[in-house]
């Protein structure tokens, strides 16, 4: 019985594998080849990569900013929480300013809990009536 429950697995995840293979087919066709020409005037139009201009660094070291660029001190994002202020420049995301508006302790956290009862001062006791 096992070794007819295992070749019509066979046959059913192989029946499977076939029209999930049609099915992609059909969905998703191959583009159409496109016709080129058999003329060298094709590779004379494509121009030259650009030769750079100015040496390029040696690798490992960190780029150098040009002269005269400053960065504008309204490029700045601020965002506020109750923990912290942090401003963010919008050019490059780079953090300009990190200040600590409050750092918790552990007594201001305790005191945020909502969980957070006096414990019982006395023994409590169960009273039979």
């Amino acid at each position: 019985m096992e070794s007819k429950r295992l070749i019509l697995f066979f046959v059913f995840s192989f029946s499977l594998f076939l029209l999930l293979d049609a099915w992609q087919r059909d969905q998703h066709p191959a583009p159409a080849p496109v016709a080129r020409k058999a003329d060298s005037s094709v590779k004379a139009d494509i121009a030259p990569p650009p030769v750079p201009s100015a040496p390029l660094a040696a690798p490992g070291t960190p780029p150098q900013p040009e002269a005269g660029a400053v960065v504008p001190k309204s490029d700045v994002v601020r965002v506020e929480t109750d923990l912290l202020r942090a401003e963010i420049s919008i050019l490059g995301g780079d953090l300009r300013r990190l200040e600590f508006i409050s750092i918790p302790t552990v007594k201001t956290l305790k005191s945020r809990s909502c969980c957070s009862r006096p414990a019982p001062s006395g023994r409590m006791s169960r009273s039979r009536a």
